[in-house]
């Protein structure tokens, strides 16, 4: 576009309307590279109203149909349509590792809270193993339950003291009447 105004699209001379404010609009926009430049970004940015800028482009083409408008029309579409497509990629890109961060945190958690649980359940089998033999029985499982200690990691376990019974047989897989640290 800076080419063509520069090359006596709107000169003084024969047959020319260097005079018509089309002319003078031309020049304004379109008068060099730079210009071309600053006038495309006002158009696709909101700078200057796309409207504006491509209106002295008429004066460009004696012809039905002016290259130069045409030109203008792809431009702005190739811009709007870049930028939507660059901002909705940067969009969805952030969501997805979002995401995936979300996802790796709530296994983390989780995996925190499984290794605090046993570190926890050892720390109950080896109070509750009196003797030290690595085996609790019912009978050193009964003797612990009135021990308000007891009670107080029962009650933090969400266990409630009369079940204790109840998952002592559930955990005693092999009816041995013992239950070990594994």
């Amino acid at each position: 576009l800076a080419y063509a105004v520069e090359n006596g699209a709107c000169l003084p001379g024969e047959g020319s309307s260097a005079a018509t404010p089309d002319c003078a609009n031309l020049g304004r926009y379109y008068s060099s590279l730079l210009g071309t430049m600053a006038s495309l970004y006002w158009a696709v940015s909101g700078g200057e109203d796309w409207g504006n800028v491509m209106e002295p482009l008429y004066v460009l083409s004696g012809s039905t149909f002016n290259v130069y408008v045409a030109v203008f029309y792809g431009f702005i579409t190739f811009s709007i349509f870049a930028m939507l497509n660059v901002v909705t990629s940067v969009f969805v890109d952030s969501t997805m590792q979002r995401s995936q961060n979300d996802r790796d945190y709530v296994i983390q958690c989780e995996l925190q809270g499984k290794r605090e649980f046993l570190c926890t359940m050892e720390r109950v089998f080896e109070e509750l193993d009196a003797n030290g033999d690595g085996e609790i029985g019912l009978n050193e499982l009964e003797e612990h339950l009135n021990d308000p200690q007891m009670g107080a990691w029962f009650s933090a376990l969400s266990l409630d003291i009369k079940q204790v019974g109840k998952l002592f047989r559930l955990m005693d897989v092999d009816r041995s009447g013992l239950i070990d640290r594994e």
